[in-house]
């Protein structure tokens, strides 16, 4: 590791503290408290990998390459206690920033750490009235965003958009990452951006809807914080209802808590890495205390409270004008 090396300390929700020099969650859990050490430290950068990999008993270490523009390195090690993640690879070094699998990497290491404080990711977004939530889930493009934003407009606060951060007794706490915005949204919800932003998402959107292009195109992205305000995130609340969203003629339904439950575990991995991970299969096999079997049935713990102790409906609209039912039923459940 390099001397004076620039450090992010994050909290997240007092659950988890990570101590990294390249951003690897989003700003909201970005804290002053350097004090308190970090359960999870990630470094990605030149490191003297033999030196460091004595230190640890408990590692899976992967070198390719030692020398040369192409070389590449990662050290993981104490994944079921304080957690070190190394890595040093060409696209960080060439262009400053993770590749791909590194970042999936990344990701999966903290989906660990959550899982082991009883919290996990549900691909959902969630409003809530008071202390009250309600749970929106739904494949991509079928218009959580949206239902969230249109909700949070009518006087609901806002917990998150795409990345439900749920805990053991249906808790959900907030994860407001960057949004994805498209024409739809700043039409129907009244975004107010600037000519430049504006430009930018027609732009960008335009040229995402171009076979192959959209490979190259990243969406158009803006800060929770711009688009909802400060003021309108809750901190946590508790799930008593889960809508699942569907595009077609107007229904509202209610939900056997089999069928919600099969639906919410297909739906709500969806942009997750953790159990499909090899470089984690490969450290399980290695070191055997690391339990993937035991995470699979803490998260599905909590994938079961929730559709046991919720109102389930199937929410169906043309035109994904789904907040109105969602509003409707939620203020009456």
């Amino acid at each position: 590791m390099r001397i004076g090396t620039r450090w992010l300390s994050y909290d997240i929700h007092g659950k988890l503290r990570i101590k990294s020099n390249v951003v690897v969650v989003n700003q909201y859990f970005l804290s002053s408290e350097a004090r308190e050490v970090p359960d999870l430290v990630i470094y990605v950068g030149d490191f003297d990998h033999d030196r460091i990999q004595e230190l640890f008993d408990e590692k899976l270490s992967v070198v390719y390459r030692r020398g040369g523009v192409l070389r590449s390195k990662v050290l993981l090690a104490g994944l079921t206690g304080r957690t070190i993640l190394l890595a040093s690879t060409p696209s960080y070094r060439l262009l400053r920033k993770p590749g791909k699998r590194l970042r999936a990497l990344i990701k999966a290491v903290i989906q660990i750490k959550l899982i082991q404080r009883g919290l996990t990711y549900v691909h959902s977004a969630c409003v809530c009235r008071d202390s009250s939530a309600a749970m929106i889930v739904a494949p991509p493009e079928t218009g959580k965003t949206l239902t969230a934003l249109m909700l949070t407009r009518s006087g609901y606060k806002f917990l998150s958009d795409d990345m439900s951060l749920v805990g053991l007794g249906r808790v959900v706490y907030s994860n407001p990452s960057p949004l994805t915005i498209h024409p739809i949204h700043v039409e129907t919800c009244g975004l107010k951006l600037g000519l430049a932003k504006r430009v930018e998402m027609s732009l960008r959107h335009k040229l995402r809807s171009i076979p192959y292009v959209l490979l190259t195109v990243d969406e158009f992205r803006m800060s929770a914080f711009e688009v909802v305000g400060e003021r309108d995130i809750a901190e946590r609340a508790r799930v008593d209802a889960i809508f699942f969203l569907e595009e077609g003629k107007e229904y509202v339904g209610e939900l056997d808590p089999e069928e919600a439950l099969k639906r919410l575990k297909a739906v709500g991995k969806m942009h997750r890495y953790l159990f499909e991970n090899e470089f984690l299969q490969t450290y399980a096999y290695y070191n055997p205390a690391l339990d993937i079997d035991s995470l699979a049935a803490r998260e599905g713990k909590i994938y079961e409270e929730l559709v046991e102790g919720t109102r389930l409906f199937v929410v169906r609209s043309e035109k994904r004008k789904f907040w109105r039912l969602v509003d409707s039923v939620f203020r009456r459940s």
